[in-house]
């Protein structure tokens, strides 16, 4: 089991740096846009959802980046029979962005249902992978430790 959580670990990890590194570059980019949009968001609400949805991903970038280095965290704490632990880093390094970003989840449900939301679906294929190595890493039995006296009887 500890393997299977490694890979998938792993590559959660890989994931979430690149979709994290690849929402703050689209921010980055958007971000004269926005100073040029901001006076006309006060009299357009669409324009105010679309500011306050790409604040909130970039926002969301930085837990997302963080998310590298806690799921290879994550995988070796796995590899060292750590489950509880294991699981609780790995969760965390899911469940971050998803709560930043809980306004999409929110005000877009309609459009969730209706596959139209493309940032949900990046957030679930890139780190859906931390988020099952994280729920199989509870599985994972610490290692037996037979005490000194009983050694000697156990043929080690």
């Amino acid at each position: 089991m500890r393997w299977v959580v490694l890979v998938l670990a792993l590559a959660g990890a890989g994931g979430s740096g690149f979709i994290g590194f690849r929402w703050f570059s689209d921010a980055e980019a958007f971000r004269t846009t926005i100073h040029l949009v901001r006076a006309e968001a006060k009299t357009n609400p669409k324009a105010l959802a679309k500011i306050q949805e790409v604040q909130s991903a970039y926002k969301a970038s930085f837990f997302l980046m963080a998310g590298l280095p806690l799921g290879i965290i994550g995988a070796l704490l796995a590899i060292s029979r750590r489950g509880i632990l294991a699981a609780l880093v790995l969760i965390l390094a899911c469940a971050g962005p998803a709560v930043l970003i809980k306004d999409i989840f929110i005000e877009k449900t309609e459009d969730i249902l209706l596959g139209k939301i493309e940032r949900i679906y990046q957030l679930g294929l890139w780190t859906g992978a931390l988020l099952l190595a994280g729920l199989l890493a509870f599985f994972i039995r610490p290692k037996r430790v037979i005490p000194e006296e009983e050694s000697a009887y156990a043929g080690v």
